[in-house]
């Protein structure tokens, strides 16, 4: 069972692709840059893991389109934890919403197109929290 995780190289990303291969599972993970591969395997090496051939590489960047379907090809499941990371504080929330918002989108795509990703639980299940019953708890 290969799991996508997306944004391998960010802080959430490595942090679920070290547990993942911990608990023995194929991982692939996306990187805006090839370079970065090493980068993501130096911080599994010094949390004690050596992937080895258990974890692989996928080029995808949230703000193209390239990629995320060859990166879902052959996954049974998805995490995407991907999103922006300004190097200045954004001017306005839109330049970290809308590129998270898109890049979420453009993975979605990606695994329509490129795998028979297998997703949790049916949507006609969930149900809209109760919102009174989480303030009264919190009381």
């Amino acid at each position: 069972m290969t799991v996508l995780v997306t944004g391998g190289s960010g802080f959430v990303g490595v942090h679920c692709v070290l547990r993942l291969l911990q608990a023995g599972h194929p991982v692939r993970t996306t990187v805006r840059s090839p370079a970065r591969a090493q980068e993501v395997r130096a911080m599994l090496r010094t949390a004690g893991v050596q992937a080895g051939d258990a974890l692989s590489f996928a080029h995808a960047d949230l703000t193209a389109d390239d990629g995320w379907a060859d990166a879902a090809k052959g996954c049974e499941h998805v995490l995407h934890v991907a999103s922006p990371f300004p190097s200045r504080v954004p001017g306005h929330e839109d330049e970290l919403i809308v590129p998270a918002r898109d890049g979420t989108r453009k993975g979605a795509a990606g695994t329509r197109v490129g795998a028979a990703v297998r997703r949790g639980g049916d949507p006609r299940q969930c149900r809209e929290p109760d919102r009174a019953r989480a303030r009264e708890s919190r009381r």
